[in-house]
């Protein structure tokens, strides 16, 4: 069961969520799109339950659901390719038999998997982006070794056309679905290291060469006309943000934005979340007073002003009262020089009298 916010515009994540009264309870039970399913199961005699129905209904239309086979004393056993995940609550012991395969009658079964690909990004069995991460690192890294010779590594190619090659393909591939992470400071340093190692193959750089000329990785970035994997994963991460602040609360995206579960959480530092982790992304991008009156999602709704923040431009409107008090104040310094409580001076005659 989960809870979303009515009216969200005073709602923010990852302040005291557990505090937040007047929501409206909704149930997410399935993830639908295309020819792909994801079914959710609170247990495993439910999860039992509702793949024995989905099977029965697929066999009326003509239609099978890919199971496996139990192993006999003539034949292996054979996984299916309809597989099931069992994420652990935060702190919950895993139980033998959780993950033994789910019996559908007639010797046919569903096996169970420790990470699944759905719709181009990876589901672990903890509930993190650590396998998503370290596999989209992984693939990224193949596909620019394999253009370095050619591309990235080649003198007679500019920089320019190196950057969009490397902007359209390596990173296309690197933050595919970087828009939901909730990244924490080691899967950032991970992130780091990947994007300096392009960076310097693509000026020609060894590592050697930039520690003994102390070239910092902010200078071989401003030569590429680079920003920092920070700045372009909080710059996507917000964009999207604000797509959805933007959407009907009826729309299920809107709802799990600003959903949470009504449990008493165990006690210790949680894991962090991505409501956190877009707070952060916020706060560098000067909307510290907005978070703090709960009015930043006010500020998402006009999309010409979320585009100053996802630019890092973004001004809020006391900072551009003062800053057009002071340039006022600037325009009449040269006529009245005793506003500041600088003393009046008489003018001097050429003779110097």
């Amino acid at each position: 069961m989960l809870y979303s916010k009515r009216g969200t515009a005073e709602m923010s994540w990852g302040l005291n969520l557990m505090r937040i009264k007047g929501g409206t309870a909704f149930e997410l039970w399935n993830s639908l799109f295309a020819d792909d399913a994801a079914l959710i199961a609170l247990s495993r005699e439910d999860l039992g339950k509702c793949l024995r129905l989905v099977d029965s209904h697929f066999k009326r239309f003509g239609m099978r659901m890919h199971v496996g086979t139990r192993a006999t004393a003539n034949k292996p056993a054979k996984n299916s390719k309809t597989l099931c995940l069992f994420i652990r609550g935060t702190g919950n012991p895993q139980i033998a038999g959780d993950t033994d395969p789910i019996d559908l009658g007639g010797g046919a079964e569903v096996t169970y998997c420790e990470n699944f690909k759905y719709l181009g990004g990876t589901l672990d069995a903890k509930a993190s982006d650590v396998t998503e991460i370290t596999k989209r690192i992984r693939s990224a890294s193949s596909i620019f070794g394999m253009m370095t010779k050619r591309i990235f590594g080649n003198k007679q190619i500019s920089s320019t056309g190196k950057v969009v090659q490397f902007n359209s393909i390596v990173l296309g591939i690197l933050l595919y679905g970087c828009e939901t992470w909730t990244v924490t400071a080691e899967l950032m340093r991970k992130l780091e290291v990947f994007y300096a190692n392009c960076i310097r193959t693509m000026c020609g750089v060894t590592r050697r060469q930039q520690w003994k000329k102390r070239i910092s990785n902010e200078t071989l970035r401003q030569k590429l006309k680079l920003s920092s994997i920070d700045y372009i994963i909080g710059s996507r991460c917000i964009r999207w943000v604000g797509h959805v602040i933007r959407m009907d609360q009826s729309r299920l995206p809107k709802k799990l934005l600003n959903a949470w579960v009504p449990v008493v959480r165990r006690v210790g530092r949680p894991f962090k979340t991505f409501g956190q982790g877009l707070i952060d992304k916020l706060k560098t991008r000067g909307l510290v007073k907005e978070i703090q009156q709960k009015k930043w999602q006010v500020v998402a709704k006009d999309r010409e002003v979320w585009k100053t923040v996802v630019n890092n431009t973004y001004v809020s409107r006391a900072v551009a009262g003062t800053r057009a008090r002071v340039a006022r104040i600037n325009i009449q310094l040269p006529t009245t020089p005793h506003l500041l409580g600088s003393p009046r001076l008489s003018p001097i005659s050429d003779d110097g009298e």
